[in-house]
């Protein structure tokens, strides 16, 4: 490969005075967290200068440390390039995954606020079961802050970068980088989900932040919260994990030619790679979660002073981000050394299998002629199983390949009766004696939808209007109840909660009149982009009414019991009924639309 390429992988590494600008900042931000320690804890100072410091302490201590992260993907996004053609320039690329991260933690909260209210409901059960105030209570504090967080937010994390996996940025015009998706490979993926994890890290902070300081409970909550934050990159690690996870799905897809398998075979095998990888974050954040509930437990069987479970709880947290720090440089030195390997066009940035390749054609555009089919061969009906004639296995028909041998069966005539493989130029079928009808098939010609009236993206696009329309007026509505009732929550509320759901509504609203426009001016790195963040929030979506109806179900079941009738009941059959219909034309659109996802215009 020429040594002009762009895209060269030969050094990977950040060079040593960055790596060293890095790690000085790190320990910068640690030594004055220290210092601040010191300064309110073990020297006596006026009131009005402890609260200058840790005033001050609140605000830079977290900029300095995020804005370091934030450097770090700047600079491996330089040695690591993406494509501007196929994804847009540094700047747009950047903001579209800081309006994701927006989004994961929108959905994040909705989620679990309905899980935690239903984990309640299972805590007050087993307290009026057993009568067992505090096995109720570990009951609801376990599954409410540790596992309903660490599946939810993990989940949603690593949902763009799963996403991401199922993008087509090329069909079948060359097959060194047919179905490729976004992220390439480890390192792809790592980068991809890195800046979404530090965008929920940020707001998450802010959320934790917030009460700490209204709560007036002085100084040390604050510090505690700043400082166990900042140095606990957990979230970080769950989204550079889930990216990094994908795109090791991505990459062993193409190198062992999954490519051409049905969707259901490379749905399993994603399955298979991706899930252990991801199960580290979620297992991390779970520990985060829960420690203090073990801890006190134990020191409540066995006793102990308060200052001993302190302590013990620290070592435990200052463990937990040392092992995530240590698994972010795991991963980072493996995806380096992957990428390194990889060979990638010089105009396009797309992995190739082989050096030299040709990929110099690579557009959102298709131009289709006659198909090469051999002029005598049987078309069998699409969705019938034939028998390879290597291994006698049933295969796909129409496959160029058997997906049980390898056999190559693009040259066997398959006779439509028995299915069984016949010599070109047979008349009848040698196995059953059926005629063998032959098909001479051509192929339309290139059009950006197909023109059978609605289709199913068409349908999820409406659907996605009305369902977003009516989560903007709840959102609008609640925050104005929030503010009728008192108005420094409402304020405080908007100010969080509501800002990042209308960034979330605005950012869906965007993408639906986008695509809608679309239809008439295609353009494949819009439409890819489009699709994938109005796919994350209708899926976000779908999880918040789902939870909130399977809530309001419950609840209103048990004031049935109770003689009562709860505005629950009908609340929640909206609720799940709108999760049904979204649920509906979702998998309709993703199994039957031929635009969803795809940098290249439909045929």
């Amino acid at each position: 490969m020429s040594f002009t390429n762009p895209y060269n992988n030969n050094n990977i590494k950040l060079e040593t005075r960055k790596r060293l600008i890095w790690l000085s900042s790190l320990t910068a931000i640690g030594i004055y967290s220290i210092i601040v320690f010191i300064l309110l804890y073990l020297v006596q100072l006026p009131i009005w200068v402890q609260l200058f410091i840790i005033y001050s302490y609140m605000v830079i201590a977290p900029l300095a440390l995020y804005s370091t992260w934030f450097v770090f993907y700047i600079w491996k996004t330089r040695k690591w390039p993406q494509s501007e053609k196929l994804f847009g320039g540094k700047f747009h690329y950047t903001l579209l995954f800081l309006l994701i991260g927006v989004c994961v933690i929108t959905w994040a909260a909705h989620w679990n606020t309905a899980l935690g209210e239903i984990w309640y409901i299972f805590a007050i059960a087993i307290y009026n079961l057993t009568g067992d105030e505090l096995l109720a209570t570990v009951i609801y504090v376990i599954g409410a802050s540790a596992i309903t967080p660490a599946l939810s937010e993990e989940f949603l994390k690593s949902l763009p970068s799963i996403i991401a996996f199922f993008v087509v940025l090329q069909r079948d015009k060359n097959p060194e980088q047919k179905r490729k998706g976004l992220l390439g490979n480890e390192l792809g993926g790592f980068l991809f989900g890195l800046i979404i994890g530090i965008t929920f890290e940020i707001i998450e902070l802010m959320y934790y932040l917030l009460p700490a300081i209204l709560s007036g409970g002085g100084t040390f909550p604050i510090y505690l919260q700043v400082t166990v934050r900042n140095w606990a990159p957990v979230h970080i690690l769950g989204g550079a994990m889930g990216g990094f996870a994908a795109g090791r799905a991505e990459r062993l897809r193409f190198e062992r030619g999954e490519e051409n398998l049905p969707m259901s075979n490379q749905i399993m095998n994603f399955i298979k790679r991706f899930v252990p990888l991801w199960l580290i974050p979620v297992s991390i954040h779970f520990l985060w979660n829960s420690s203090s509930v073990w801890i006190f437990l134990i020191f409540l069987a066995f006793g102990g002073s308060l200052l001993v479970y302190l302590v013990i709880e620290i070592i435990v947290y200052v463990t937990l981000s040392v092992l995530c720090f240590v698994l972010l440089l795991l991963l980072l030195r493996r995806a380096n050394k992957i990428a390194t390997s990889t060979i990638r066009c010089p105009e396009t940035g797309i992995i190739v299998a082989k050096e030299g390749v040709i990929c110099s054609s690579f557009s959102d555009k298709i131009t289709i002629g006659p198909a090469k089919i051999p002029s005598d061969r049987v078309i069998v009906k699409q969705g019938t199983n034939i028998i390879c004639p290597n291994c006698n296995k049933t295969t796909i028909s129409r496959a160029k390949f058997c997906v049980n041998c390898g056999y190559n069966l693009h040259y066997h005539k398959f006779c439509p009766n028995c299915r069984r493989s016949n010599k070109l130029g047979a008349k009848f079928c040698v196995h059953c004696g059926a005629s063998i009808r032959t098909v001479k098939r051509k192929v339309k010609g290139s059009q950006i939808y197909l023109r059978s009236g609605d289709t199913p993206s068409k349908s999820l696009l409406i659907v996605s209007l009305i369902i977003t329309s009516i989560f903007l007026f709840y959102v609008i509505l609640f925050s104005l109840l929030a503010f009728m009732i008192n108005p420094i929550f409402g304020i405080i509320y908007l100010a969080f909660q509501t800002s990042i759901e209308l960034v979330a509504a605005g950012l869906m609203f965007y993408t639906i009149i986008k695509l809608f426009k679309m239809r008439k001016n295609f353009n494949g790195r819009k439409n890819m982009w489009y699709w994938h963040i109005l796919l994350f929030n209708l899926i976000g979506m779908f999880g918040m009414l789902l939870t909130y109806g399977i809530y309001g179900l419950i609840y209103g079941v048990i004031a049935l019991t109770f003689g009562t009738i709860s505005i629950g009941m009908p609340l929640s059959i909206l609720f799940l009924a709108g999760a049904t219909i979204l649920f509906i034309f979702l998998l309709k659109a993703i199994l039957k639309s031929n635009q969803i996802l795809h940098f290249q215009r439909n045929y």
